[in-house]
């Protein structure tokens, strides 16, 4: 089988149209609008406006034909943005934008002089930002949280465009642009693209750093400039940030893709793998503490002992339920997580996906709502990566890059993930670009086999993962428990079977 047929990679495919994205940016701007009489605070609309004109400059500088994806995306996280703003249901839950705890911390230290405020987080770029912000909008109307969160919502929107660039260098404009449609409609990155979180931000540095090194063969100077403004950036954002990307970027020196069979010479590859691990150590040297400080951060996740009352007792576990099985792993040996490591692409698992934070209280926000709907199409989604999977595994020469950084740092860093060292929002931001470039793969492969194939597998995927959710259900009656986990597995094994074309 051919790389173009087994990539799709000569396949040419429209972009959406640059009026599509002006009508978009139109829609943007009037929903933010109407968002600034409501508040009677002309500092939303300036703030917007000002990220608005600086972007849209930027990309058309750079690649004006991203204006279209990126306006979708734009527009998705705004409208998101103010619809969990204006009915939260209460002041306190407006400030939990984004269903996370740092939502309202990030916000607190926003009323801190700077000094104190990067004491009291330990990576200082975005408390900074947000007091830089915060003062900016006191000078144009008054303080506000939605002026703030402007540059989490540009962020998200701006990842979604560096991923897309990124892997549309790998894998041609088809895949490339299927995955950026993706990421700007997945409900779980929208979610994580509103409130005052830094993860986007850290998504849209780690991606531009990415797409940086793509390009420094083909221009010399300005590309490595980005890349260090990038890499400096994850620095002050997270420490360990930093160190997944440059993971990333050593692979990509080394491997191919469908459309490179080599990216650079052997003196270049010599050169910039000394620069990039250069810039690990060091940056590892310099946030020790900081890293540090991680790892002990996941051994009280793991436990349940990272939020507690006071009293010694533990209200809840983050990401590892210590009740529950994946507490129960982690108790024999945290490292046996890893065989279950694509777990955390597909969180969170359908009965929790509309709880809202213990910190927070109360019943599910619209956020909440989005990433249990995020988390349950990731679990469809997840059908296709398996797919994927076999044809990375197959086809290795070719995409080296793809079962390199798709499959294995994508299942490592998911593994490290259930360990404690990071949440759901991390995942998104970290591996959600390469878990969705393999649905992709799986997805346009099969429907080159025609529809009606492409349907039956996706029926037969929803009834194995309906048979998984029974057998979740079933874990404390033992005689449903083994035929259920027994029927389980034979479904998936049909899957399997039935997708024999793919691969």
């Amino acid at each position: 089988m051919t790389e173009g047929r087994l990539y799709l990679i000569n396949e040419r495919v429209k972009p959406p149209s640059v009026f599509l994205g002006a009508v978009l940016l139109s829609v943007d701007v009037l929903i933010w609008v109407i968002a600034t009489f409501n508040e009677g605070n002309s500092s939303i609309l300036i703030i917007h406006a000002c990220f608005l004109i600086l972007a849209i400059s930027g990309l058309s500088v750079f690649d004006k034909t991203t204006i279209p994806l990126f306006s979708i995306a734009l527009l998705l996280r705004s409208i998101f943005s103010i619809l969990a703003w204006s009915f939260a249901g209460s002041d306190d839950l407006k400030f939990y934008v984004g269903t996370n705890e740092d939502s309202f911390r990030f916000w607190d230290a926003s009323f801190m002089p700077y000094e104190d405020a990067i004491i009291a987080f330990a990576d200082p770029f975005f408390p900074g930002l947000n007091i830089a912000m915060a003062n900016v909008s006191e000078f144009l109307g008054a303080r506000s949280y939605l002026a703030m969160m402007q540059t989490v919502l540009f962020s998200g929107a701006l990842f979604v465009v560096f991923a897309y660039k990124f892997l549309q260098g790998l894998y041609g404009e088809k895949i490339g642009l299927w995955v950026g449609y993706i990421l700007a409609l997945s409900p779980t990155v929208i979610a994580f693209s509103t409130g005052l979180i830094r993860d986007s931000l850290i998504g849209m540095f780690g991606f531009l750093m990415l797409l940086s090194l793509y390009h420094i063969t083909k221009t010399k100077f300005f590309p490595i400039f980005l890349l260090l403004i990038s890499a400096l950036a994850l620095l002050y954002l997270r420490p360990v940030s930093l160190l997944f990307f440059v993971v990333v970027a050593i692979f990509l020196v080394y491997s191919s893709s469908p459309l490179r069979s080599t990216f650079f010479s052997k003196r270049s590859k010599r050169i910039l793998v000394g620069a990039i691990i250069v810039m690990g150590l060091l940056s590892a040297a310099y946030k020790q503490e900081r890293i540090e400080s991680v790892f002990d951060f996941a051994v009280a996740t793991r436990s349940g002992e990272h939020w507690s009352d006071g009293a010694g007792n533990a209200l809840h576990g983050l990401d590892v339920n210590t009740s529950g099985v994946t507490g129960q792993i982690s108790a024999v040996s945290p490292f046996l997580l890893f065989g279950i490591a694509p777990f955390a692409l597909i969180q969170p698992f359908p009965f929790y996906a509309w709880d809202s934070p213990d910190f927070i209280g109360g019943g599910p926000t619209l956020i909440d709502v989005m990433v249990g709907i995020g988390g349950l199409l990731n679990q469809l989604a997840m059908g296709f990566y398996v797919l994927a999977a076999f044809i990375w595994i197959q086809n290795k020469n070719i995409d080296s890059f793809g079962f390199r950084v798709g499959l294995i740092f994508t299942c490592i860093v998911s593994g490290l993930i259930l360990l404690g060292l990071g949440q759901i929002r991390m995942t998104a931001m970290h591996v959600y670009p390469f878990f969705y470039l393999g649905t992709v793969l799986a997805i346009l492969r099969l429907r080159s086999y025609g529809e009606k194939y492409f349907i039956k597998l996706i029926l037969i995927w929803a009834i194995f993962l309906s048979s998984l959710y029974l057998t979740y259900l079933s874990l404390s009656i033992l005689f449903l428990l083994i035929p259920l986990l027994g029927l389980s597995l034979c479904i998936f094994v049909f899957f399997i079977y039935q997708a024999r074309l793919i691969y």
